[in-house]
């Protein structure tokens, strides 16, 4: 019998971020003021000081006075596979759910789009998700039979190790806007795999709404017309804001 309801799907929140676009503003003005920080005060407001960096810096490709400004997301519903290609981006702070201190009885799992269009290999990844929550659950049993001393973490860390890439992972991200240009640029690529494309296409959206003009141009290389994939044809979907 398989449990489709044990199939997950992607969640992604803004959860904090620095607030307010002044402290890049800050960090910009303060390279040129002679009056030093004392001396600089915040534009009228946030689109103003957006404008400003545009316009004024990040046109002239200073992207590193985006990191004063960091993000922190909180991600679930993405498999183990697409958080070890995550963790890659290591200009980043990540917490990542333990498999040693949370039981994974009756693990979630992310299910490929190939495979939903493709019956019989659906009825086959379920019917091996649930093979394999079957057996972590009985490795659990004779584990702690065998070694009854062993708390209940040092049972999970081995009986984890039959747990596939497709089990679901919950994770907080934080990361400089600096670096969030330079993952997005990989990772909206079409080239990129599909389930890390469509994390840092929500990420994208998330930021776009609550920091726009200066993250309005958040895409993958081909838009900045730097391809190193070969071409992937897509640059037409990020076109470039003024200024940039």
């Amino acid at each position: 019998m398989t449990h489709p309801d044990r199939e997950t799907s992607l969640d992604v929140r803004l959860i904090h971020w620095t607030g307010s676009l002044f402290p890049a503003y800050a960090a910009a003005r303060v390279c040129y003021s002679k009056l030093g920080v004392e001396g600089i005060a915040p534009l009228e407001s946030d689109e103003a000081m957006g404008i400003w960096l545009r316009d004024r810096v990040l046109s002239r490709g200073h992207w590193g006075i985006l990191e004063h400004l960091d993000f922190q997301f909180a991600i679930r519903g993405i498999s183990r596979a697409c958080s070890h290609q995550l963790v890659r981006h290591r200009i980043a702070s990540y917490a990542q759910q333990s498999q040693r201190y949370v039981d994974k009885a009756a693990f979630r799992y992310v299910v490929p789009e190939s495979m939903r269009q493709c019956p019989e290999a659906l009825d086959l990844f379920r019917e091996t998700m649930n093979l394999l929550g079957d057996r972590y659950e009985q490795m659990q049993q004779l584990l702690h039979q065998a070694y009854p001393d062993e708390s209940k973490e040092a049972v999970n860390q081995d009986a984890r190790f039959i747990l596939p890439n497709a089990c679901e992972t919950e994770m907080i991200m934080t990361v400089n806007g600096r670096q969030l240009l330079e993952i997005s640029r990989k990772r909206l690529c079409s080239r990129a795999q599909w389930e890390i494309r469509a994390l840092f296409e929500r990420i994208r959206d998330l930021v776009q709404a609550t920091v726009p003009v200066v993250f309005d141009n958040l895409g993958p290389d081909c838009a900045w017309d730097r391809c190193h994939e070969g071409g992937c044809a897509q640059a037409a979907r990020y076109k470039r804001q003024p200024g940039w």
